[in-house]
């Protein structure tokens, strides 16, 4: 088995740089994905996003405990789910579509230099991805600047319809606190918005449904491979050359090992964990950690696996009068005939979105240094299924599962809950990605060290005070009952109401009178969670050059968010799919000896455009 390109990973930029290299008829593509195709009914309803994070479309990895945060987590240890299917975290996501702050990407082109990933210079990438479908007639909800906007691109980009009453008054006690609308995609993010979600119609529009599905089976040059895990990377001397890998196999069930060549190059997409990972089985890494797994070493670099970065985020819940005024989704709402009826028909209703419908971003005034937002407030429309949330958060705190009618978080099918996520975006803390042992399959050790440095912990924090500043805005004050608390949250001392600090029945206090029971410290360190976006294990200036070249090495490179030199002020998603189309147009403008931008499949000297040929097929 052999091709001119073999990628490795078919998930959020895999799936990019397979569809865009294969345009190109004369250049044959091998695509190996872990996975298999996302085509269950889940992975097409967005309001099934949170149940895909326990099936066979994710690798359910968990970190290593943590020794600040995450301390009412069972173990310590978070749930660190990514995508295992063809279109990788694009298919089991939230669907936030969000790129980031201009200064996070000028920031990456000061450093190397590397002027290929400056703003002015992704832009165009973020738009050749993008099939624009968002309202213009909402500006006081989704303010939209067309001009940094991209039309007929594989991903469709739009945002729940209609809008739901609590997402909107989220967004006018937002505004009541002083954050003004923006289109935060627009290079200049702080403030509010609906969220910008890549959905088409209803159904979720992964890089599988963008990129993948209109071309598989049409082009004789790409060939895409599922169940196919990769071992190693092969070289002779420091040149790659190909990849051992396994498939399933028919007999028996045991698996066969098999290798593929390439003539040209080996690119990883395998993820922030998994090319990290895959560099090492390859001997590409620390040599005292390689030698201690017992893998012979082909280029000692000891950055590799190391400087993870990830957001993490932790939770403040607000429960709506029993009246039903909160307007957020229940569970009966969700889970209903007519629900399905109207996804079905129309592409409508509570199920078109995965509820996760609106962010603040803004400055805690603890990062100076950053121009950019360092907080990150997001708002859930819904709280999901209690049995759904026990697996995915890991919560061990007895009394925030509890299924009492007082102080509990657990959504019962007629209850209104809405969740405000406050996010750490720019965290200085940084963790590493080690090998277990030398076995391809054993899944790695993840440390994300979470809130190991005490600006952090405040900026978290801050965060949260930032949230309860918005719940005690008119517009959702007057219509939740109170904020959701556990003893492990409460402060221990201050302006607390003597019968708040007997009771835990906090349905009895007001908004007012619960926020100001409330612990942001206890809230931040406690309930730390990942927000699933891990990238620099294998970044830019240390692992791999500008052009994404893994460096002291020939026909390697890595092509997915582990190259990020720090992580961007936003969901990272959008990122994956626009470093996926900026790397794809990178290898092909050094294949074809010309550095000049232009288009992938497109001819020399070309100017990048919106969607290329792929919107063509759909």
């Amino acid at each position: 088995m052999s091709a001119d390109f073999i990628v490795v990973g078919g998930g959020s930029a895999g799936a990019v740089v397979a569809a865009r290299l294969s345009e190109d008829p004369n250049v044959s593509v091998l695509l190996l994905e872990a996975g298999g195709k996302p085509n269950t009914i889940a992975a097409r309803v967005p309001a099934a996003c949170g149940d895909l994070q326990q099936t066979q479309h994710v690798w359910n990895f968990v970190t290593e405990e943590q020794e600040h945060s995450s301390k009412l987590l069972e173990g310590k240890r978070v749930h660190m789910p990514s995508g295992k299917c063809l279109g990788g975290s694009s298919q089991v996501n939230y669907m936030a579509y969000v790129r980031g702050h201009r200064s996070d990407f000028d920031s990456w082109a000061e450093s190397g230099p590397f002027p290929e990933w400056s703003w002015d210079s992704m832009l165009p990438f973020f738009k050749k991805a993008e099939d624009c479908r968002l309202p213009r007639d909402m500006p006081s909800l989704l303010p939209v600047d067309p001009s940094v906007h991209g039309r007929n691109g594989p991903i469709s980009v739009s945002t729940r319809l209609p809008v739901l009453p609590a997402s909107e008054k989220f967004v006018t006690a937002a505004k009541q606190a002083g954050h003004a609308p923006v289109d935060y995609n627009a290079g200049e993010m702080m403030g509010v918005s609906l969220h910008q979600m890549t959905i088409r119609d209803g159904r979720r529009c992964g890089t599988y449904e963008g990129y993948l599905a209109p071309i598989m089976g049409r082009r004789p040059n790409l060939r895409v491979l599922t169940g196919a895990m990769v071992h190693r990377v092969l070289f002779e001397d420091t040149r790659a050359v190909g990849v051992e890998f396994s498939t399933p196999g028919v007999l028996w069930g045991r698996s066969r090992v098999m290798k593929a060549k390439a003539s040209k190059e080996v690119i990883l997409c395998a993820g922030a964990v998994g090319s990290a990972k895959l560099l090492m089985l390859s001997g590409v890494g620390d040599s005292s950690h390689l030698k201690e797994k017992g893998v012979a070493l082909v280029q000692h670099n000891p950055h590799v696996g190391q400087h993870l970065q990830d957001h993490c985020m932790t939770l403040v819940a607000v429960r709506g009068e029993d009246k039903g005024k909160l307007g957020s989704l229940r569970l009966r709402d969700v889970f209903s005939v007519s629900a399905a009826l109207q996804w079905l028909t129309r592409g409508h209703g509570p199920l078109a979105s995965s509820a996760y419908d609106a962010s603040v971003f803004l400055r805690s005034g603890l990062s100076p240094e950053h121009p950019g937002p360092d907080v990150q407030i997001g708002f859930f429309a819904s709280a999901g299924k209690p049995e759904m949330l026990k697996q995915n958060l890991r919560i061990e705190s007895k009394e925030f599962w509890k299924e009492e009618k007082r102080g509990d978080v657990l959504p019962l099918p007629h209850t209104e809950v809405a969740i405000l996520v406050p996010t750490l975006l720019r965290p200085l803390s940084e963790g590493t990605i080690k090998l277990r042992d030398a076995d391809p399959l054993s899944p790695p050790q993840i440390d994300p060290k979470y809130l190991s440095v005490e600006r952090d912990r405040k900026v978290l924090a801050e965060g949260v005070r930032r949230a309860v500043e918005i719940i005690r805005q008119p517009a959702l004050a007057s219509d939740s009952s109170h904020v959701v608390l556990t003893a492990d949250t409460r402060k221990e001392k201050g302006a607390v109401r003597e019968e708040a600090k007997k009771s835990p029945d906090t349905r009895s206090l007001s908004v007012h009178e619960s926020t100001e029971t409330l612990d942001p410290d206890r809230v931040a360190q406690g309930y730390t969670l990942t927000v699933y976006h891990p990238v620099a294990t294998c970044r830019m200036g240390e692992v791999v050059d500008g052009r994404l070249r893994v460096r002291g090495l020939e026909g390697l490179r890595v092509c997915d968010n582990s190259v990020a030199p720090k992580v961007v002020s936003a969901n990272t998603n959008a990122l994956a799919i626009a470093i996926g189309e900026r790397g794809a147009s990178i290898i092909q403008e050094d294949w074809q000896g010309t550095r000049k931008g232009r288009g992938v499949g497109g001819r020399g000297g070309e100017k990048v455009q919106s969607g290329g040929d792929l919107r063509a097929k759909l």
